[in-house]
């Protein structure tokens, strides 16, 4: 039972990028981590990421057993990849990574709509200068540096083929 988590930098496109997998992949559903973290605005990112993370990781349990490919977009390193992989298996789930990579200097800048804001910034620099999530341990990875969504769609689909065959 596989899912796909798209895993990147803020700004990196994961969630344009699970919103165009999603029309493409008729029986999936896009599981955005962003939404939940709004369930607790109030409390850090930190204390809460943990749950984030195993929240989604329920929600795609549910969505598989009912015959869905779940998409999941959050940024995962370091320990909470660990805490992801393990929780997964827990579960008897597996997860599909797709890392999107563009350079740092294109994630800290504004792209479609999107007004980043000081604090996104400063953890677009965390992120690659202390995280390293330009470099990742696991998955597959895009630079989309310089790809259209389309172009990274495409790169995707190649990736996930035959995962996501019995779902289109």
């Amino acid at each position: 039972m596989k899912f796909i988590w798209i895993s990147g930098s803020i700004n990196s496109g994961k969630s344009t990028v699970a919103t165009a997998l999603n029309k493409k992949i008729k029986k999936s559903v896009n599981i955005e981590c962003d939404t939940l973290r709004h369930f607790a605005t109030y409390e850090n990112l930190e204390t809460i990421g943990d749950y984030i993370s195993t929240d989604a990781l329920d929600l795609a349990k549910k969505w598989i057993e009912r015959g869905y490919l779940p998409i999941i977009t959050w940024p995962v390193y370091g320990e909470g990849l660990n805490k992801m992989i393990s929780y997964s298996k827990k579960l008897s789930i597996e997860p599909f990574i797709i890392n999107l990579i563009p350079s740092k200097e294109t994630a800290k800048h504004n792209r479609g709509e999107r007004e980043l804001t000081e604090k996104e910034i400063n953890r677009i620099e965390y992120l690659y200068e202390t995280e390293n999530i330009g470099n990742p341990l696991m998955g597959y990875s895009i630079n989309n540096t310089n790809q259209t969504v389309g172009e990274t769609v495409k790169e995707v689909m190649n990736c996930i083929g035959e995962i996501a065959k019995p779902y289109l």
